[in-house]
């Protein structure tokens, strides 16, 4: 009888411990530095100069890039890049890779939003694998559209 005790108390705090061990799997990594703003703005200008960077919405961008549909936003485009640990380009060059295709894909989105769209971009690089894993993501909102879960 004891025995079951034991093993119920014990059971009551590995799974806890399991769940947040399985929670953190996801957003594994380093918070990409700030000083990539310059960056992720030179992207962005090239598709629509009307833009204004929130810092929100950087944050915002960061939870995107950990898990994707995750945020509730008018406009989101995220993209993930595997390099070689071996690839000494610097992180701003790294970015403008992985956001390429999908920019390349979504950017006439980006170029027909209006005035007074406001968009934070922010990421992570995973550096625990085989490779070091980018993953980005923009996030935009305008207070006169409706926000859509895209």
């Amino acid at each position: 009888m004891s025995t079951n005790r034991f093993v119920t108390t014990k059971m009551f705090f590995v799974i806890p411990v399991l769940c947040l061990s399985l929670a953190t799997l996801g957003t594994q990594g380093s918070e990409l530095p700030s000083d990539l703003k310059a960056t992720f703005e030179e992207i962005n200008k090239k598709h629509n100069t009307h833009l204004e960077w929130n810092d929100a919405l950087a944050t915002k961008a960061l939870d995107e890039a950990n898990r994707p549909h995750s945020v509730a936003a008018y406009l989101k485009i995220r993209g993930d890049k595997h390099f070689s640990k071996k690839d000494d380009r610097n992180l701003a060059h790294k970015v403008r890779e992985a956001l390429k295709n999908p920019f390349d894909r979504m950017g006439k989105r980006v170029h027909h939003l209006p005035e007074g769209t406001i968009y934070g971009c922010n990421g992570n690089l995973d550096t625990n694998g085989a490779d070091h894993i980018l993953s980005v993501a923009c996030v935009y909102n305008n207070p006169k559209m409706r926000t859509l879960r895209v």
